[in-house]
């Protein structure tokens, strides 16, 4: 996180102007995670989806002045163009499992339910709004390839003792069946 970002509202204001590599040692000073392992994101929402036929920019521009937004559902040999009200999403999105949860999504008008993970979103860098996702369908039985946040937790020795913490990979290529995906390590 940079200097006067949200996140970091909490920590001291010295710490603002502080080197990067110090700012990881103190916003793992500040965390206020939990000490015992991740989290796992079993979680599972329902995210009702309506198929759309316009492609393009154009539909999808007036599409998100509606409060909507458009995405794509990729699944068993075959992609459908969706558009999910931004609201819905937004609730799923910032849910307890952030965007390892499992959407039960169901297409109006169909009964059919297709448990799909967020692979992908497209957020607009000045007004923070997502413009489009990707959804992949995947079965809870096999195991997927997701990405998960490495999390600092406490101070380690070697900081103690003068040194500098290098972060030097921020996430991690984990494999786990869908609802054993962690949060974060």
């Amino acid at each position: 996180p940079l200097a006067g970002d949200p996140a970091r509202a909490n920590t001291p204001d010295d710490c603002r102007s502080a080197p990067a590599a110090q700012v990881l040692h103190i916003e793992a000073q500040w965390s206020h995670a939990p000490l015992q392992s991740a989290a796992v994101s079993g979680d599972r929402l329902k995210l009702e989806v309506l198929e759309r036929e316009d492609r393009g920019s154009r539909p999808s521009r007036r599409l998100r002045a509606q409060g909507l937004i458009p995405g794509v559902l990729y699944g068993k040999g075959h992609s459908r163009a969706i558009v999910v009200p931004e609201r819905d999403l937004r609730t799923a999105m910032t849910g307890p499992s952030g965007l390892h949860a499992i959407l039960d999504v169901v297409i109006k008008g169909q009964t059919t339910v297709h448990p799909s993970i967020l692979a992908e979103y497209e957020q607009d860098p000045i007004r923070g709004t997502i413009s489009h996702i990707d959804l992949r369908e995947v079965r809870l039985d096999q195991p997927i390839h997701a990405t998960v946040i490495v999390h600092l937790v406490g101070e380690s020795a070697g900081v103690k003792t003068g040194g500098v913490l290098s972060l030097i990979a921020r996430e991690l290529q984990v494999e786990a069946l869908p609802a054993e995906v962690p949060e974060h390590v």
